[in-house]
């Protein structure tokens, strides 16, 4: 039997291999803000389209990615400390890349079907105080990638996009000893979700 070799991340923009889940840190949802199919997902632990939102960083960079991280190579802590350490940033999404990869918006009116999402490793990138750019380096950086192609199609398909990826994650919610054990000194970055 041949041993498997260690995920390692691979060029900027490569596909990242199926048979892996991904995680994204999502913010805690603003219930007033919400439609009342949102609030049922919410109140029922569920991920909402919102949570696949690309952010204004992801918008300004030359192939627009949603940022995720590979779990193999990003902890959940490395994750949440990673995104800044919010207390808010509570909500886990967890996605399967091979389930990602089977989503695409159908044709609507004069506008083709669009591509089906892809993942991609992306390298990650941190800003200085100054505004600079720079890679990451703190742990659990190998593991960052991106969705593409969410931003493909008209305003209807771009949310048919983002439906369909709520529907296929699994939501974990962090409870306030979990950030807390991951915001402690001592070693945060190592410790799994199942550790606490």
């Amino acid at each position: 039997m041949m041993s498997q070799l260690p995920l390692v991340p691979g060029p900027d923009g490569s596909p990242v291999p199926d048979g892996i889940h991904l995680i994204r840190m999502a913010n805690e949802p603003k219930i007033a803000h919400l439609n009342p199919e949102a609030v049922r997902r919410v109140n029922k632990g569920n991920a909402i389209p919102s949570f696949f939102d690309l952010s204004s960083e992801d918008k300004k960079q030359p192939v627009p990615r949603l940022s995720v991280r590979v779990e193999a190579l990003t902890s959940v802590g490395q994750a949440w400390v990673l995104v800044g350490s919010s207390k808010v940033r509570r909500w886990v999404v967890r996605l399967a890349a091979n389930k990602i990869r089977q989503i695409f918006a159908p044709a609507i009116d004069r506008f083709p079907p669009t591509s089906v999402l892809n993942i991609h490793w992306e390298r990650a990138m941190t800003v200085t105080d100054v505004g600079d750019h720079i890679p990451e380096t703190r742990p659990g950086w190998e593991g960052h990638a991106g969705i593409a192609h969410l931003d493909m199609g008209n305003k209807t398909q771009c949310d048919s996009l983002r439906w369909q990826l709520a529907e296929r994650a699994d939501v974990q919610i962090l409870t306030p000893e979990q950030l807390n054990a991951f915001a402690a000194p001592t070693t945060p970055s190592s410790q799994s979700v199942s550790d606490l």
